[in-house]
């Protein structure tokens, strides 16, 4: 049985289908984990915490990614699939709970959480060739999952400050076999179901942006005034112009994008789009949420310094990955830069005006640059339809 095989015993048409609820239940744990992530840079963070807050992210995303393209190669309707969801759950809520001390007393816990999801992808992929023949090679979920897992329970017994070299050489020897080129390869981003797959992030995406209204509100019922509602109303208004950018724009451009890709077996760009691209608006939206709390909580003090540069480092990063994402897709480099410059400039000069300003005015300057960057887009887009 090959790969293509697979495709046409799916219960359901591919044209038809969409996240189960299996998929939804298992996004619950992601919620969780997110709502842990945010809290790691608090207190005014140094550059360095929150790098260390959008590399520790990484495996986690990795994680879903990985586990969401197999359902969707498999389908999510069998119980064998569902079982693998569910039990991929404990996983992701190691990586959420050690997160805070991941790089310490609990970063034993972060890798057996890395290794968990490993062996749950080796096992779903080994099972199809066991069980139903398909025609696989036993390399794929030898090196993709066994061999990694075990790179991930050896990092247990290192030193903490060597962890980081065991997880990183797992993941990049993962991206090393996804990137070359094979029949299996091949195969499996010829029949990968876009619609599906696009949804799915679609969905992860709500997972963060929805991180971000309940640190707003959250923050206002523990800390209820007048300049915090502004700095709420403020919030509401800057998450939901980037949550519609990426949803109007991003997600609908990626499917169309994607369907021609596979069409012309451009299968580079079905990778980097899915795999790689999103994890950075994801990153970029998380840290913008835990500035978004800080200015909420605390309206009337200036925002701190590590927060001020999560915020700019976000916004920034939002259009940066929109940007690079939309020339992955095809878009010209002048279009591109005809909205990406104003929108360098706009957010830039929005951190260094309000840089002293009191947080619940630092947060609205952020939310008026946002609305200029969006209506030059609108205007950029409607003159492109011309």
């Amino acid at each position: 049985m090959s790969l293509n095989d697979i495709l046409n015993r799916r219960v359901s048409p591919d044209a038809n289908r969409h996240a189960g609820w299996v998929e939804l239940f298992f996004d619950l744990a992601f919620v969780a984990l997110i709502a842990v992530a945010v809290h790691v840079p608090h207190d005014n963070p140094p550059p360095g915490t929150i790098l260390v807050f959008v590399l520790l992210l990484f495996p986690p995303w990795w994680a879903w990614i990985n586990l969401t393209a197999t359902i969707n190669l498999f389908g999510a309707d069998s119980l064998r699939t569902q079982a693998f969801l569910i039990a991929a759950m404990p996983g992701i809520a190691m990586f959420a709970i050690a997160m805070p001390a991941a790089l310490g007393d609990l970063g034993w816990l972060f890798a057996l959480g890395g290794a968990w999801i490993r062996l749950i992808l080796f096992v779903a992929w080994l099972l199809p060739i066991i069980i139903d023949g398909v025609q696989i090679g036993l390399w794929r979920p030898l090196s993709y999952g066994l061999a990694t897992s075990l790179i991930w329970l050896a990092s247990i017994a290192v030193p903490a400050e060597w962890r980081w070299g065991f997880w990183l050489a797992s993941i990049v020897i993962e991206a090393v076999l996804l990137a070359i080129p094979s029949g299996m390869t091949s195969s499996f981003y010829g029949i990968i179901g876009v619609t599906h797959l696009v949804e799915r992030l679609g969905l992860f995406l709500v997972i963060v942006v929805g991180e971000s209204v309940y640190l707003i509100i959250v923050g206002l019922s523990n800390h209820p005034s007048v300049l915090g509602g502004v700095a709420g109303i403020a919030s509401f208004l800057l998450i939901a112009l980037l949550a519609r950018a990426a949803f109007l724009y991003g997600l609908r451009t990626l499917e169309e994008r994607l369907i021609i890709a596979q069409q012309k077996r451009r299968f580079r760009i079905i990778r980097d789009s899915t795999m790689y691209l999103p994890f950075f608006i994801i990153a970029a939206l998380a840290l913008a949420s835990a500035a978004i709390g800080a200015a909420v909580r605390e309206p009337e003090t200036p925002l701190p310094q590590g927060e001020q540069t999560m915020l700019l480092v976000g916004v920034l990063g939002f259009y940066f990955t929109n940007a690079i994402a939309s020339l992955q897709l095809g878009e010209t480099i002048s279009r591109i830069v005809r909205w990406l410059l104003p929108a360098i400039a706009i957010i830039v000069m929005c951190g260094w005006v309000s840089t002293n300003l009191p947080s619940w005015l630092h947060i609205t300057v952020f939310a008026a640059g946002v609305v200029v960057v969006s209506l030059i887009s609108l205007f950029r887009n409607r003159a492109g339809t011309r």
